[in-house]
């Protein structure tokens, strides 16, 4: 006698666990929409990240105090050559996390809120049906889904399956690695009298410095036991192995080798992240994405958390939306693109603006020199758009 084996189907596929995918997901259980989140890694996993979280984020999603490292609202800026600190209070403060407590939390939230999650589960690419985005293909078989909601990072199968690869790359003369940073960092463990002692618990430390990154800066941020060390560089500004960047930052260079001595480092990681510009279009027939993905992410500071939570909550309203009134179509869903871009996207534009008007393109005639007095001067002018 013949099995008849039923296909799985779902109301929406959401493909990552991170901030934007878990939040996505716990939106769209909260409207009653039958939800799967698909992660490839074991939760929860190490994410390279600063771990730092803005207020509004905690308060909104209801994060716990013991997900709270540290609480920081002083931000110190170190610039070569001689790296004489300059402090500028901030107004808000954001909380310190290790992203491994922090996205266990929201995916478990995505839980309780009624959404299944399975990890160890790879997508290796998105099921179209005339054009429609309709389900994705896994390492353990296929999946279908009236939307499919792609929060799977920089390196988005889901975006690169779904075609937008090509509308926001290929059809621009462009590839990915151009509209990329690389990060490379550790998490240095100290003991709390030297990382206070040495970096402070309100303090977020940035050196903008050539030889730490051509392009881009390097961070130290304090957490309970430990400080997170990292850097991130323009990849079009890469001459050399990044290693060997982080490896200067945490022995050889001028102060930060001081303020880390005595540190255990833990293993150097290393990810992409998009730091040019929100992609768009961010949405299709049947397919919605958010947060790195599509680079939700400042083109100068780098933060995504903020803009990948907010975006996860819009799409999961939108895809609410497009369950019960039955239409998955582009027209439906570009709704999504027009609230994120109304939200924060203008703002995403013009960052991307400013740093183009002062830095540019990997080709820009900028000095050396002068890169890292630049990016100091953006960074913090990008904080009040």
């Amino acid at each position: 006698m013949e099995v008849l084996i039923i296909p799985e189907k779902y109301d929406v596929i959401v493909v990552g666990a991170g901030p934007a995918g878990s939040v996505a997901a716990m939106k769209c259980a909260q409207e009653g929409l039958k939800t799967l989140v698909l992660e490839r890694q074991t939760l929860p996993r190490f994410k390279l990240c600063g771990g730092g979280v803005p207020k509004w984020v905690i308060e909104k999603l209801e994060v716990p105090e013991t997900i709270i490292e540290r609480k920081t609202d002083v931000m110190v800026f170190m610039v070569s050559p001689y790296f004489e600190p300059e402090e500028l209070k901030v107004p808000v403060w954001q909380a310190m996390v290790h992203r491994d407590k922090f996205d266990s939390f929201l995916a478990k939230s995505a839980e309780r809120a009624g959404a299944e999650l399975r990890d160890e589960v790879q997508v290796l690419k998105v099921i179209k049906k005339r054009g429609v985005v309709n389900g994705v293909k896994t390492s353990k078989g296929n999946i279908f889904a009236d939307i499919v909601i792609g929060c799977d990072g920089a390196a988005s199968t889901v975006a690169r399956t779904a075609g937008f690869w090509d509308k926001w790359f290929k059809q621009n003369g462009k590839t990915w690695k151009e509209h990329m940073a690389f990060c490379v960092g550790s998490d240095i463990e100290m003991e709390e009298e030297l990382i206070f002692e040495r970096v402070g618990f309100d303090r977020m430390l940035f050196f903008m410095d050539p030889e730490i990154s051509p392009l881009g800066y390097g961070w130290i941020f304090p957490k309970e036991r430990s400080v997170m060390v990292g850097l991130a560089i323009y990849c079009g500004a890469i001459k050399r192995n990044p290693v060997e960047h982080l490896d200067y930052f945490i022995r050889k260079h001028p102060v930060a080798s001081k303020l880390l001595e005595s540190g255990e480092v833990s293993k150097v990681r290393g990810a992409y992240i998009p730091m040019r510009h929100v992609f768009k279009p961010s949405y299709g027939s049947g397919v919605m994405l958010a947060g790195d993905s599509c680079g939700m992410v400042s083109a100068i500071t780098g933060e995504g958390i903020l803009y990948a939570v907010r975006a996860g909550w819009i799409s999961g309203q939108i895809a609410a939306k497009a369950v019960k009134e039955g239409n998955f179509s582009a027209d439906l869903l570009k709704q999504y693109e027009e609230v994120w871009y109304d939200k924060f996207g203008e703002r995403l534009d013009k960052i991307s603006k400013l740093f183009e008007e002062n830095i540019g393109w990997y080709e820009s005639d900028v000095e050396k020199s002068e890169i890292s007095r630049m990016y100091k001067d953006i960074f913090i002018k990008s904080l009040l758009i």
